[in-house]
């Protein structure tokens, strides 16, 4: 008779680690995704009403938006920006070209007119913002690639 007592008490301290682990596991899960949401928050908060950091009115020739959007690769791939490419036409003349990265978001495209683009730079981080002054560098650099194609106007925007 204490056999099977003794046999019985093992799957009840079973039971009961195995519970109790389940619910460690649990708590560190809750905890965890707690951390996770809140940080993600905190990292998207300011996507929803971010100001431009530096904004440019480019005027083109409109036979020469595809030279525009190959300058503009150029600008990407020296400064290491992820882009995205639509088109707001099938003949792929009308563009938006999307480049980020991880401090600081470029947007280019023609908003209704073949022959003026709208350059808007925008911090990419909420928890360390990119400042004026950061796009500096990123300012100059853009200027050189786009000073290649012939009879094109940049204007900054205040």
């Amino acid at each position: 008779m204490n056999q099977t007592k003794g046999s019985i008490e093992k799957p009840v301290s079973r039971t009961k680690s195995l519970i109790t682990g389940c619910l460690v596991i649990l708590l560190l899960s809750l905890i965890g995704g707690v951390i996770i949401v809140t940080r993600y928050q905190k990292m998207n908060s300011c996507y929803s009403d971010r100001q431009p950091l530096r904004s440019f009115a480019v005027t083109i020739e409109t036979n020469q938006s595809q030279q525009l959007k190959e300058q503009l690769q150029k600008f990407a791939d020296k400064n290491r920006f992820w882009v995205g490419t639509a088109y707001t036409y099938p003949n792929k003349d009308d563009f938006i070209l999307y480049m980020q990265r991880k401090d600081v978001e470029v947007i280019a495209g023609s908003p209704f007119n073949p022959a003026g683009y709208k350059i808007v730079f925008y911090s990419n981080d909420c928890i360390h913002p990119t400042v004026v002054a950061g796009t500096d560098d990123l300012v100059i650099d853009l200027k050189s690639f786009l000073g290649e194609i012939p009879n094109l106007t940049v204007i900054e925007k205040k």
